[in-house]
């Protein structure tokens, strides 16, 4: 019977994120699989937020049991199950390529494929961060635009860069920034005005 010992003892993975100043500080740590709203402890140091995580999983675990609701458990990965062996099948056509240009490298044919695959994984790893660094300077020219709306006054020229077909303009791509007078002139009476002075 699966008792609450049991779960405890499963790898439940962990995210760990670190909390802005502006918000307090410190480090939160959740079981996502058990809610990240629910299953969370937090602390100043990360393994602080893990001790306090540890107090509040047994708990969540404990009252889950209790209440006879179903447990989620972790994937179970067994690298066991991973020889490094595969048995490929191509092609005639294509085998015969891939021979050709392992040859023409002075590899042999799987050392070519293991390593084509290795460079094609680390090239869409590269598109992904590309994207990331794109997209986070799309969402810090939206602060700093909607930063800058909410002062009086302020007015922009718009001339940004496009990434991906939208216009973003960080920090320090601002081409021209400008602040309207919110003063009403002075007002001044004409120089030749005449004074009438009432006497009684």
């Amino acid at each position: 019977m699966k008792d609450l010992e049991y779960y405890l003892s499963l790898n439940y993975p962990i995210e760990l994120i670190h909390i802005p100043e502006s918000d307090g500080g410190g480090f939160s740590a959740s079981v996502p699989l058990l809610g990240r709203l629910t299953c969370v402890g937090d602390g100043s140091t990360p393994q602080e937020a893990i001790d306090d995580l540890a107090r509040v999983k047994r708990r969540v675990l404990s009252d889950l049991l209790k209440r006879g609701e179903n447990v989620p458990e972790p994937e179970v990965i067994d690298d066991n199950a991973y020889s490094g062996r595969v048995l490929l099948r191509l092609p005639r056509d294509l085998h015969r390529r891939v021979a050709g240009r392992a040859e023409a490298r002075g590899e042999s044919t799987n050392r070519y494929i293991v390593n084509t695959l290795e460079a094609d994984a680390r090239a869409r790893i590269d598109d992904l961060y590309s994207l990331i660094v794109a997209m986070k300077a799309q969402l810090d020219a939206l602060t700093w635009r909607m930063n800058f709306a909410t002062s009086p006054g302020n007015y922009l020229i718009n001339y940004g860069v496009s990434i991906g077909g939208v216009t973003v303009m960080p920090s320090n791509a601002v081409m021209a920034i400008g602040r309207m007078a919110t003063r009403e002139p002075e007002r001044q009476e004409p120089e030749n005005t005449s004074k009438l002075q009432l006497v009684g």
